[in-house]
């Protein structure tokens, strides 16, 4: 055997194959590995321009990688000539430029639509080279299709493998240098490298490595040992005892008619998945060995069932909660595996082409318009809320109108869940019409407040709920018994900012239960939350100067809390003024959190304060 030593000429020539085979893919991800090292010297926080411009550009590189890819292997399998590989590049080309330009402005608080739709698109891509090159009019070999994807999926991991090794070897290799000649070496080194291989040498040896001509791949009676091994003693058991599982657990639910988890439909989704997946990688081997014929049979014919019972519990959730992108997802995939179990029972055919590609025509039509999960998801919830605002006197001629009375617990649940739902999902736009304000504008304020401007307030839903709705915000993980013993009081919007601090010599910021004012005329001071009384108590040189009683003002706040639901106040509800022969001192707080036990007795968690006082 005549041994192949590495050859930089042949190493070169390679590289100009794949290039010339695939000159969009090579150049888009030449132009990513750049936005991508670019991107790592810009700072992000908070984001330049140069920043959200480097993101917004490898975005696009990304997902336009594989479709330059499906394009090039579409062409050669429909035989195109070179004028018309041209214009389908250009046209890609084209395609990405007007992608770039509709990217939402701010890439780095985006609503989870976009992060969805994002990956339903790249999900659609990639699995479109799975098929692309098998679309001929003519007969497809379903051998020759199973042998290419098997090599197609052989090349992916050697490539991640080969990546690996590279970056890891190149670490150490620069870790030593740094560590045996003392050289100062960046930490963002260690990061550019990974960049360019997974940039550069991964992308041109997974391109190298996509087999030519298709048309005419031999059918080759060729069935890796390892793969064998693999699926019959390892894929097949698993499958076997994940559904043994599923319909045990049905059989529990069905005895004890006790309604589904939440997470049994997703369970079985991707049960199912595997289990596809498992028939699909034992393929060729159905008409050799009779037991893989049979369990491909008694799978499908399995699946039917679980698939009903995907369908049941989805229900329970969507009558419960109303449609959400995931659900609607849950629902489509559901009936691609019942028209994929009903396909392979019935059909003789048996066309393993028509997995990916219905995935993908799924996938890609989901994906947008009026049909498509986000459309039919923000309808349904808009539609749930405007229902509850409605029924609590909120929403009157489509107008929003601030609560005057108390909101049942169950509502304000129901309609803080949704608010939340709708201004993370598909932002504060898709709740606008009913307010009187620029919602945008409300939400740009609460991110100056919050001192992270640029970015999503975490706290938006709940300043809507309480600031415009008139009714305490509750959060998901909140129940009537948690609602009843914790609180979280704040200032209203509507507070004076000013205070008064004519009395006052001296002013302290509280932000924990425990701190240290400093030296005042050579004198230590300190103070405490003592939670056995609930008592705010200043120290002098270790010794108790006073004690300020918050107990009793506790008591009489937390009734307009809890009966009223309740929880922003006017800045001059929430202080408390103490003097005696010691000091004189007011607290004004701008938050305070704790717990009301049974015996209305409170214990504070956190406190935020401003303290005057003077001595």
């Amino acid at each position: 055997m005549r041994l192949k030593f590495f050859s930089f000429t042949r190493m070169i020539q390679n590289t100009k194959t794949t290039v010339t085979r695939f000159p969009l893919a090579s150049l888009i991800a030449l132009l990513g590995t750049i936005s991508a090292i670019f991107l790592l010297h810009t700072e992000q926080t908070p984001p330049s321009y140069g920043a959200e411009m480097f993101l917004k550009l490898l975005l696009t590189l990304s997902l336009g990688f594989p479709l330059a890819v499906a394009v090039v292997l579409f062409g050669e399998q429909q035989q195109w000539q070179q004028k018309y590989r041209v214009i389908a590049n250009r046209s890609t080309m084209l395609f990405l430029i007007v992608y770039y330009l509709f990217l939402p402005k701010n890439i780095f608080v985006i609503e989870e639509v976009f992060q969805m739709r994002y990956f339903m698109w790249m999900s659609s891509f990639l699995i479109s080279l799975t098929f692309i090159s098998f679309l001929q009019k003519e007969k497809v070999k379903m051998l020759a299709f199973w042998q290419y994807n098997r090599i197609m999926f052989l090349s992916l991991a050697v490539t991640i493998f080969y990546g690996l090794f590279i970056q890891i070897g190149l670490s150490i290799a620069i870790g030593s240098v740094d560590f045996l000649f003392n050289v100062e070496i960046d930490s963002k080194r260690y990061m550019e490298l990974w960049i360019i291989v997974v940039g550069i040498f991964s992308t041109m040896f997974f391109l190298s490595r996509i087999p030519k001509n298709t048309l005419e791949l031999p059918e080759e009676d060729f069935y890796p040992r390892e793969l064998r091994m693999f699926s019959q003693y390892v894929l097949v058991p698993l499958v076997a005892v994940y559904f043994l599982i599923l319909y045990a657990y049905v059989a529990k639910v069905l005895i004890t008619w006790d309604w589904p988890k939440g997470m049994l439909a997703y369970m079985i989704l991707g049960f199912s998945f595997l289990g596809v997946l498992t028939y699909i990688s034992l393929y060729p081997l159905r008409e050799k060995v009779e037991w893989i014929k049979k369990a491909g049979q008694v799978f499908y014919f399995m699946l039917i069932p679980q698939i009903v019972m995907l369908f049941w519990t989805l229900w329970f959730r969507i009558s419960q909660y109303g449609i959400t992108e995931k659900r609607y997802l849950v629902f489509v995939f559901g009936l691609w595996l019942l028209g994929i179990g009903i396909y392979f029972l019935l059909s003789k055919k048996k066309d393993i082409r028509i997995i990916p590609i219905a995935v993908f025509i799924l996938a890609l039509s989901c994906s947008f318009g009026p049909w498509g999960a986000f459309a039919v998801s923000q309808r349904n919830q808009t539609g749930r809320l405007k229902r509850l605002l409605t029924k609590s006197n909120i929403l009157i001629n489509r107008k929003i109108k601030k609560s005057e009375k108390k909101v049942p617990f169950d509502d304000r649940k129901e309609i803080s869940a949704v608010i939340r739902y709708l201004i993370e999902a598909h932002g504060v736009g898709s709740i606008q019409p009913w307010f009187g304000q620029d919602l945008t504008l409300f939400k740009e304020k609460e991110e100056i407040k919050s001192g992270r401007k640029g970015y999503s307030s975490v706290g938006l839903p709940s300043k809507i709920v309480e600031e415009l709705l008139g009714f305490t915000y509750v959060n998901r993980w909140e129940n009537r018994k948690t609602n009843d013993e914790y609180f979280s009081l704040h200032p209203s919007q509507t507070s004076k900012r000013v205070m008064d601090i004519s009395e006052y010599n001296y002013m302290e910021i509280v932000d924990c239960k425990v701190g240290f004012f400093g030296e005042i005329n050579g004198d230590k001071y300190k103070f405490k939350i003592d939670d056995d009384n609930n008592e705010f108590v200043i120290f002098k040189d270790d010794a108790i100067l006073t004690r300020i009683a918050l107990q009793e003002f506790l008591k009489s706040i937390l009734e307009k809390y809890f009966k009223e639901g309740k929880n922003s106040f006017l800045r001059e509800e929430i202080k408390v003024v103490h003097k005696d022969k010691n000091i004189n001192c007011a607290l004004y707080f701008s938050h305070i959190s704790g717990k009301r036990g049974k015996d209305e007795k409170c214990t504070i968690q956190s406190i935020r304060a401003v303290l005057l006082f003077s001595l």
